[in-house]
C-alpha cells in the first residue's frame, strides 16, 4: 500500500535548516505497522530525510524536512509533502510494485497513453486534424504525471509551479 503524506498545518521552515513538522496520511488505516516514508520529487527548495515511521501512531506522526536553499520556505496546510509506503514481509508486493513503475516507463517510451487521460484526449481532438492530434496524445504521454488521476491526488505541491505578473491598473 502506497499513500501520500500531508502537512497538517502551515509550516515556515528557516534557510538552510531543518524541522520536524507534523503530517498526516489520509490513507494510514491501510497501511502496516511499519512504512517507509519517501520524496517524491527531487530538485526541490525542501527535502524529506527518508526514513521508517510506525503507522500506528495515529494521532502524531511527525517527519523530517530540511530546507536547503537561501530563502525561508512555507509549506501550507495539505501540501502532499512525501509518499508513504508499507514494509511487509511479502516480497511479491515489493516486486509487483517494482514491476508497475518499470510498466509505466515502458509505456511512455511506447507512446501508450494512460487510461486516466483518454478522455481528455478526445475531448481535446474534437476541432483540430489527426496530425495535431497525435501532438496533443504525444504531449499527454511526455507530461502524464503532471495531471491528477483522481480526487486523492490533488494537494499543494512544488512539483510545478507557475507565476503571473500582474500590471498595475489592468
Amino acid at each position: 500500500m502506497e499513500c501520500r503524506v500531508l502537512v497538517t498545518t502551515k509550516v515556515d521552515i528557516p534557510t538552510q535548516s531543518s524541522m520536524w513538522v507534523s503530517v498526516k496520511i489520509p490513507s494510514q488505516e491501510h497501511l502496516a505497522p511499519i512504512a517507509l516514508v519517501e520524496p517524491f520529487a527531487q530538485n526541490q527548495p525542501v527535502q524529506l530525510v527518508s526514513g521508517v515511521i510506525q503507522t500506528e501512531t495515529i494521532n502524531d506522526v511527525k517527519i523530517n524536512i530540511v530546507n536547503f536553499s537561501d530563502e525561508n520556505v512555507t509549506l501550507h496546510s495539505k501540501t502532499v509533502i512525501c509518499t508513504c509506503i508499507s514494509v511487509t514481509e511479502n516480497k511479491s508486493e515489493n516486486y509487483e510494485h517494482g514491476c508497475n513503475i518499470k510498466k509505466d516507463i515502458v509505456d511512455k517510451q511506447n507512446n501508450i497513453l494512460p487510461d486516466f487521460l483518454s478522455d481528455l484526449l478526445l475531448r481535446s481532438s474534437n476541432n483540430i486534424t489527426q496530425n495535431e492530434s497525435e501532438k496533443v496524445k504525444s504531449l499527454l504521454i511526455q507530461y502524464q504525471d503532471v495531471f491528477v488521476k483522481d480526487s486523492s491526488d490533488l494537494g499543494l505541491t512544488y512539483v510545478l509551479e507557475h507565476k503571473i505578473n500582474l500590471i498595475e491598473g489592468t
